[in-house]
């Protein structure tokens, strides 16, 4: 009962069996014993995940302790103390093993961790979390459970590992989906309660699953209201017309509904350059048979919802915070979906030139000029909007 004392406790994780560990070395300030909550000057030993340790004996300053237990299999540490007296050195003798006789309710509730931590980063890498929040928020819920967890997250994959010497890994491969902001805020909610234990795991689990089987905030009808309220409001903020903004909410309404479509199908991971070259083609045909409508404006304003920006952003943030690998992948592939884009809108332009399309109708300056300044503000108020929607963040967000 007088670990602290003793000095048992967490240590370096270089002790080595038979030899004495460095005074100075062992000096790194008080922590706090897992096992019991006790407050350790210097800690000497080292305990790794799963193991645990009886205290054969101590010698020094006339104080002797006989073991308690002998354990088969143990290997036996003789550490210096790092307690201190005029007098001389305390040694302390103690056997580390191996502790695969855990009860069953530890042994369970172990597995409920474990089994609450794979929901959490499959669910937090479905949603779009970024790596460095992936890792970060994982591994601090393990450390407040007690459990010792290294976690590589990428925007394909994410790979947990549980333990120290003898660990156990898990794969979690697929595709980082679309950003939904109110369930990842949920979910750190709940990793918070779990990490400082005032929700049990195996509860938490359970309201992850119930979270993942929820609706989304906002329905197929909202997101296409929404597409086409971030296209025109863009159309807006470009100086365009009245003209240009009912043509790039037409695109971007008729892009939502393509995007409800290749939702879930092989296609979708091609989708960005297809529905940039038939808004192109669209716009350029536009322009020709409407004259007067501005060409740049709607072809950019109806497919704004496409460009990675926010994977460029995300991209960024993990580069910044030294996630060098998903950071540089995450920005490969913003790029190469950029570059797929330009080839869309090219490839529209090419096509357009090898015909010609006749004039329908000539647009009145009424429909032509740019809006006033009041017009572009409006629109600035709006496309945050049609941005929360799609991002499907709660209202009072």
């Amino acid at each position: 009962s007088n670990w602290s004392a003793m000095g048992l406790g967490r240590a370096p994780d270089h002790a080595v069996p038979n030899q004495p560990l460095d005074p100075g070395e062992a000096a790194r300030g008080r922590q706090t014993d897992r096992r019991g909550q006790l407050l350790v000057a210097q800690p000497c030993i080292v305990l790794q995940e799963g193991e645990d340790f009886v205290i054969d004996s101590v010698e020094g300053l006339g104080l002797v302790v006989h073991p308690h237990s002998i354990l088969w299999n143990a290997a036996q540490y003789r550490v210096n103390s790092s307690l201190q007296e005029p007098e001389g050195k305390i040694f302390v003798v103690a056997r580390i093993f191996t502790n695969d006789a855990r009860s069953p309710m530890e042994k369970g509730r172990r597995a409920e961790a474990v089994a609450f931590l794979r929901t959490a980063a499959e669910l937090l890498h479905r949603y779009g979390t970024p790596t460095d929040r992936i890792e970060d928020g994982l591994m601090d819920c393990a450390r407040g459970l007690g459990l010792r967890l290294q976690v590589l997250a990428t925007p394909t994959a994410v790979e947990l590992a549980f333990g120290a010497r003898r660990q156990r890994s898990f794969l979690i491969r697929g595709e980082s989906g679309e950003t939904e902001l109110a369930r990842l805020v949920e979910i750190d909610r709940i990793l918070v309660a779990v990490g400082e234990r005032r929700l049990e795991p195996a509860r938490a689990r359970v309201r992850l699953l119930a979270l993942a089987a929820q609706p989304s905030p906002h329905g197929p009808i909202a997101q296409l209201l929404a597409h086409a309220l971030l296209a025109g409001s863009a159309a807006a903020v470009l100086e365009g017309s009245v003209a240009d903004v009912l043509a790039s909410a037409a695109l971007g309404l008729a892009i939502g509904g393509l995007a409800r479509v290749a939702s879930g199908r092989p296609v979708a991971r091609l989708f960005a350059p297809i529905a940039t070259f038939a808004a192109a083609l669209t716009s350029q045909g536009l322009a020709r048979l409407l004259p007067g409508l501005a060409e740049a404006v709607i072809g950019l304003a109806s497919v704004i919802v496409l460009l990675p920006g926010l994977s460029l952003t995300m991209a960024m943030s993990e580069l910044a915070t030294r996630h060098l690998v998903s950071g540089t992948a995450r920005l490969a592939g913003a790029i190469m979906v950029f570059l797929t884009m330009a080839f869309g809108v090219a490839l529209a332009h090419r096509l357009l030139a090898l015909g010609s399309v006749p004039v329908v109708l000539e647009l009145g300056p009424s429909w032509t000029t740019p809006l006033p300044g009041i017009g572009r503000a409006l629109g600035l108020l709006l496309a945050p909007l049609g941005a929360c929607v799609l991002f499907q963040a709660r209202w009072r967000d």
